[in-house]
């Protein structure tokens, strides 16, 4: 059996009070937590997945993606956007500057 991956969800803290579903593998960060955290900290709670949104707090997504970097995050990091006309230059941004994490980008934009 494959170990279930333990999954990081950043965000607006009003936004999280509604799900109120933390588990060990999953926990939900506020985005001013998160910035609270130092490298040491983020490196021990070791999530394989991070989801956030595009902005968390004063960090954007590139700013999160070199935190996780700095604490040796190398797994996958969901970036939720809304309608963007070119979401691969967040991608190509990430990439760039921390090309161990596999960055992915989905769009929040309602289906037409």
């Amino acid at each position: 059996m494959q170990p279930k991956s333990k999954i990081l969800l950043l965000g607006p803290a009003k936004e999280l009070a509604c799900l109120d579903k933390s588990s060990e593998q999953e926990m939900l960060m506020s985005c001013n937590d998160f910035e609270q955290l130092d490298d040491a900290q983020l490196a021990g709670i070791a999530p394989d997945v991070v989801i956030s949104t595009f902005v968390c707090g004063s960090l954007d997504c590139l700013e999160i993606s070199q935190r996780l970097a700095r604490a040796g995050f190398t797994g996958r990091y969901l970036v939720l956007v809304p309608d963007l006309p070119d979401p691969q230059i967040i991608v190509d941004d990430i990439t760039e500057s921390c090309p161990d994490i596999d960055i992915q980008i989905v769009s929040t934009a309602p289906s037409a």
